[in-house]
């Protein structure tokens, strides 16, 4: 995956989280969040990184995507590409739609996980669903290059996605599948 591209894909999503309006965080979170926010913007990432993980750690899912694309881009913190799928599945289990495309491109090259262009197709579906305009541009382009039986398949796991409620559990449950 070209690097320039993920990181376009970052500030992207800082961008539209800024334009959400949080209300099941106390006052003092999503000021601590928004401050997050602007450290980042002023490239300040060790402030911006530190802030996020302190929100993700209390359940901020927010949060927790920021942290994933951190530790995948390597702002502010180590890289570390398999702790920022992590964080970034577990923002994705609580339907975060920007987190999910993320997850998605992590699968797509391979970066910190297995490399599955099915997963990575079911998950530009799903984000597309919870939506994520980027999910749905990048599910036109993937969908283009699966075969039809592949294509197929990443559109039931999408929909075992919307059923299961844990984007983890059903990653696991096809990887264990596959690696039978």
């Amino acid at each position: 995956m070209n690097k320039n591209l993920f990181i376009i894909a970052a500030v992207a999503f800082f961008a539209i989280v800024l334009s959400m309006v949080a209300f099941s965080f106390t006052a003092r979170d999503n000021v601590v969040y928004f401050m997050a926010i602007e450290a980042f913007k002023r490239k300040d990432y060790k402030n911006a990184f530190r802030e996020f993980l302190t929100l993700a750690e209390k359940g901020d899912q927010r949060a927790a995507g920021a942290v994933g694309l951190m530790y995948v881009n390597g702002l502010g913190v180590d890289t570390n590409e398999k702790v920022g799928a992590a964080w970034l599945s577990n923002a994705a289990d609580n339907k975060d739609a920007e987190a999910t495309h993320s997850l998605g491109e992590l699968y797509a090259e391979g970066t910190g996980v297995p490399q599955s262009k099915v997963m990575a197709q079911a998950l530009y579906i799903y984000s597309a669903e919870l939506g994520s305009e980027a999910g749905r541009v990048f599910k036109g382009r993937l969908a283009a290059e699966l075969p039809p039986a592949d294509a197929a398949r990443a559109e039931r796991i999408a929909r075992q996605f919307s059923q299961s409620g844990s984007v983890t559990d059903v990653i696991d449950r096809h990887i264990k599948k596959r690696n039978e």
